[in-house]
């Protein structure tokens, strides 16, 4: 079994670029609500032996630390950091342009995204070599259509 954990800003492209692996179950804490959501779903799917993506911000070393740790639980070989890392302004500008998003409603004030961005960025651990994990991609400036 693989287990993926995407780490990056919102707005960075976690979903559009989970949605390419059609041999993956993706978890995503916007669609499920929250971490323990996302934790419960993670550990049924292992269970049933599929390959996870865990498609939230996973900004740092606690945060990565819970799926890393699920995944050695459920006998996971392969687990995979994937960061798609943007910068700040190109994160604003990609919530003020989508529509329909589950966790950062249309209208909400530029203030508040701002904010939120904010929050992230200053949370932010770059992955450690300490980290369990099998390999580390950055993909920077990650470009999607809209």
């Amino acid at each position: 079994m693989k287990m993926m954990i995407l780490i990056g800003l919102p707005g960075s492209g976690k979903s559009t670029y989970a949605s390419d692996f059609k041999d993956y179950e993706v978890v995503n804490q916007d669609l499920l609500g929250n971490r323990q959501k996302c934790i419960k779903k993670t550990k049924e799917l292992l269970s049933e032996g599929k390959n996870v993506i865990i498609d939230r911000t996973n900004i740092n070393r606690k945060q990565r630390a819970i799926w890393t740790n699920i995944a050695k639980e459920h006998g996971v070989v392969d687990i995979c950091f994937v960061e798609l890392r943007i910068e700040p302004e190109l994160a604003f500008k990609r919530i003020k342009q989508r529509k329909n998003h589950p966790s950062i409603k249309d209208g909400t004030s530029d203030e508040k995204i701002k904010e939120i961005i904010g929050r992230f960025v200053s949370e932010y651990e770059e992955p450690h070599a300490n980290e369990d994990y099998t390999s580390y991609t950055v993909f920077y400036d990650y470009n999607f259509s809209f």
